[in-house]
């Protein structure tokens, strides 16, 4: 009876981001923006991706991209089915603070 070796999968590499200013053949050939992504859950069952996606924009934030989600159970929720629709969102990072202001709605 033959045994087989533990399948060993390479280490994930964390992204480096530099931030070198320098001239030199080596640096950065364009500066990329962070981005977040969010889920936006709770939502009516009547908004769509295209009125989500007009929503963030008078937010004066620009979104990436946005896609309808399998919403998350909450306890409250009954068995027959969720009460809302849930979205992912993904934002630039420097907009992250006029998205989450509640005072803009």
């Amino acid at each position: 009876m033959s045994q087989l070796a533990p399948v060993t999968r390479n280490p994930r590499f964390k992204q480096l981001c530099g931030k070198s200013t320098a001239s030199g053949s080596i640096s950065a050939a364009e500066e990329r923006k962070s981005k977040v992504v969010l889920c936006v859950d709770n939502v009516s069952v009547c908004c769509s991706v295209e009125s989500m996606i007009e929503f963030i924009s008078t937010l004066s934030v620009t979104a990436i991209t946005c896609f309808e989600v399998k919403p998350r159970k909450r306890r409250s929720d009954t068995v027959d089915g969720l009460n809302g629709k849930a979205f992912r969102v993904r934002i630039y990072e420097d907009d992250l603070s006029r998205f989450m202001n509640p005072d803009t709605i």
